[in-house]
């Protein structure tokens, strides 16, 4: 029986690669007041990429729990291989999410509550979605896993159910990107110029 939810790093490394075939290993996390553990000035992909560079490789199962305890407070990565990981901000992958769930498509989505969430989706298929708003990006190497600090599933992959086809949420973007889109800074001028008792002479 593997859990998804546990606390246990190399039980959930174990189920992630057992279930999923996911390739794993630990990795630095992602502080939301000090950025990656890395403490590297200008990482480049704070919170997710390997502790030890010497683990060129991504680790067997039957070694898990032996890398793993050998590095506690370590997060927990997955190579970016056999899906894509498309990250967009917080409530725009929330809304996203419900979308799709509305139109009967399962999506794992992972968030860090309040910051990022990003959806799983079928291999080189993400730029499906990415194209549509410069804020949505594909993740190009490593993405961080639970039970890594403030990293949760919002919904859960499903080894029974192959990804979804990141063209097939591309209306359900659409959608959310128009809800969510930032207000132009040009509108919000226009409308503080024509406030009650502002007018030119």
């Amino acid at each position: 029986m593997y859990a998804l939810h546990g606390r246990n790093t190399a039980d959930c490394a174990l189920a992630y690669t057992e279930l999923f075939g996911w390739k794993v290993l630990p990795g630095y996390r992602f502080r939301r007041h000090a950025g990656c553990t890395c403490k590297r000035r200008g990482c480049r992909a704070p919170g997710a990429h390997p502790v030890d560079e010497s683990l060129l490789q991504p680790v067997e199962a039957m070694k898990i729990p032996e890398v793993f305890n050998q590095r506690p407070g370590a997060g927990l990565i997955a190579l970016c291989e056999g899906f894509d990981a498309v990250t967009m901000p917080y409530e725009l992958g929330l809304s996203v999410l419900l979308e799709a769930e509305g139109a009967g498509l399962g999506v794992p989505c992972l968030t860090v509550p309040g910051m990022a969430a990003t959806i799983l989706v079928a291999m080189r298929t993400g730029q499906h979605l990415a194209r549509l708003d410069s804020r949505i990006r594909v993740v190009e190497r490593w993405v961080a896993l639970p039970p890594t600090h403030d990293v949760r599933w919002e919904s859960l992959p499903s080894p029974e159910l192959a990804l979804t086809d990141a063209a097939d949420l591309t209306p359900h973007l659409t959608r959310a990107v128009r809800l969510h889109r930032p207000e132009p800074v040009q509108s919000a001028l226009r409308s503080s110029s024509s406030a009650p008792g502002e007018g030119g002479s």
